[in-house]
């Protein structure tokens, strides 16, 4: 009877030993051996999406809203917050402005909706400011905060937000 051998693995192997492979192991080269999930893993890699928050805070932009006698004719400030969302690619490496959306161009937006007309109402206001953003198919939601200065007795602000996404069919 033959004396035990060692395998290249450092296998203890003895006479009359069985071997036993392991199962669902395909052997795909001499030097590579690789499992069946191991190769789902490799298949269904999917291409990478990311989604960019763009934003501008505390934008100060003239605009005439109220609905009370005293507020017609007359400019105040708002303060506006605009936050979008853009899915990009893969965007993480790309370093050009036109791969992106300029946060210039949602300061412009905002103060052009406002040179527009009086509104009675700055829920109006940050609706059509968020439908003028939404106008780029590349913006899949955009959130819209609009405060109005010193309109209520000792509060700093009063204000509205809305977040609207863009309806997706499929």
């Amino acid at each position: 009877m033959k004396a035990d051998a060692i395998t290249e693995m450092g296998v203890i192997m003895r006479p009359g030993m069985k071997i036993r492979r392991p199962k669902n192991i395909k052997k795909t080269s001499d030097e590579e051996i690789k499992t069946p999930a191991e190769e789902k893993v490799v298949e269904n890699i999917a291409p990478i999406n990311v989604t960019t928050k763009i934003y501008v805070k505390s934008l100060e932009i003239s605009a005439q809203c109220g609905v009370y006698s005293h507020e017609f004719g007359k400019d105040r400030s708002l303060f506006i917050d605009i936050e979008i969302d853009m899915v990009s690619g893969n965007m993480v490496s790309v370093d050009e402005l036109n791969q992106t959306y300029d946060y210039d161009k949602l300061a412009q937006i905002a103060q052009d909706v406002a040179s527009q007309k009086h509104f009675y109402l700055i829920e109006s206001y940050a609706g059509e400011v968020a439908q003028a953003i939404l106008n780029d198919a590349r913006i899949n939601a955009v959130r819209v905060k609009v405060e109005k200065p010193n309109s209520v007795k000792n509060a700093a602000a009063a204000g509205t937000e809305i977040y609207c996404t863009r309806n997706v069919t499929p």
